[in-house]
């Protein structure tokens, strides 16, 4: 199954605004707090990119944005959302490198003051994580940091060396 950020059809500014969403149907304007959220979860620029900005209509599930988009929006309706635990399920794992460094910095803004449960496959998602667990076969087979876990999991060392090996991976430009 792809992972997928969820998103309702309506504008950014609403669907940003989920979490808060009673508040934009009172007070009507919740632009200042989406506008914060949104830049903590680095889409501001791009949403103002957009031609209608905030009021910008993204289609069925954000059909209209990219993946990257969808997942800072949700990031950003997290952060507006303002809960102490949040839970990340493969956050990243369907995106460009350049899309999965912003979204690293997205998380880094979300992660201030929460705690975080992160689920993953890619090990850069995880490497700055106070407590790594690493689940085989559905047992936990170690537990703790990055680096402890490199010195003390063969598992978690074969994995992480994958993990190096396949972002150095590149397409042959290949013109015969």
């Amino acid at each position: 199954m792809t992972p997928f950020a969820v998103l309702f059809r309506m504008s950014i500014d609403l669907s940003a605004a989920c979490a808060i969403f009673l508040s934009v149907l009172t007070t009507g304007d919740a632009s200042g707090a989406d506008a914060a959220a949104a830049r903590a979860a680095a889409i501001h620029d791009a949403i103002m990119g957009f031609e209608h900005g905030y009021q910008t209509r993204i289609g069925s599930l954000g059909s209209r944005l990219s993946g990257g988009e969808r997942q800072r929006i949700c990031i950003a309706r997290a952060i507006l959302k303002d809960t102490p635990i949040v839970i990340l399920d493969e956050a990243t794992s369907a995106l460009d490198p350049e899309q999965e460094e912003e979204i690293q910095r997205a998380i880094s803004a979300l992660a201030a003051g929460r705690t975080l449960l992160v689920i993953a496959h890619d090990l850069p998602s995880i490497v700055l994580a106070n407590q790594i667990v690493l689940l085989n076969d559905g047992k936990i087979e170690a537990s703790g940091t990055h680096e402890t876990l490199l010195e003390s999991s063969p598992t978690y060392r074969r994995l992480s060396k994958r993990s190096v090996e396949m972002r150095q991976w590149q397409i042959a430009d290949d013109h015969r």
